[in-house]
């Protein structure tokens, strides 16, 4: 009869795997911010309408899980193509959020500072990525809200029709 309980070692890795999720997700989000600015900008005007990126990128999601459950079927022949599937969709997501940290970064500056500068980018990030980690709230709503929009903003950008005002970032010295 095999032992179905939680010892403190499985309690710290469940700890530890989602400590190491989030500062992936926190970087991630960063590093998307600073390479991709224009696009992080209009991500972040699209954001403007978070509802209706919630619900596009629940769509998304919800077209590709079913997609990834359909491939699941096919074996081994549908694996790659579900797994470039999934991790596209999470790759779209996290660019989508960091438009969702440049809206945030304008909101966190101190007197003096831009908005487009790299520590008001930094605490935004910081600010977002430490609410994912609230033990119920975080993990389970928080960040599947902030990932969903964030797909959604990010495809409302890939098929923007009118010009947005895209905030232009300055290097710091």
């Amino acid at each position: 009869m095999p032992d179905n309980y939680f010892t403190s070692a499985t309690v710290w890795m469940i700890v530890w795997l989602l400590i190491g999720a989030t500062l992936t997700i926190g970087s991630s989000l960063l590093t998307a911010r600073t390479m991709f600015p224009q696009f992080a900008g209009r991500c972040a005007a699209r954001c403007s309408t978070p509802v209706r990126a919630f619900f596009l990128g629940l769509l998304a999601a919800a077209v590709a899980i079913t997609a990834i459950a359909f491939l699941g079927k096919l074996g081994k022949a549908g694996q790659p193509v579900a797994f470039i599937i999934g991790g596209t969709l999470v790759l779209l997501a996290i660019a989508g959020a960091a438009g969702q940290v440049v809206r945030m970064a304008a909101r966190a500056v101190h007197d003096g500072e831009s908005p487009d500068s790299w520590p008001a980018a930094r605490r935004a990030a910081t600010v977002l990525t430490l609410s994912y980690v609230l033990p119920v709230a975080g993990t389970f709503v928080i960040m599947p809200l902030s990932l969903l929009t964030g797909l959604g903003c990010t495809l409302m950008s890939l098929r923007a029709a009118k010009p947005v005002e895209v905030p232009q970032f300055t290097p710091v010295a």
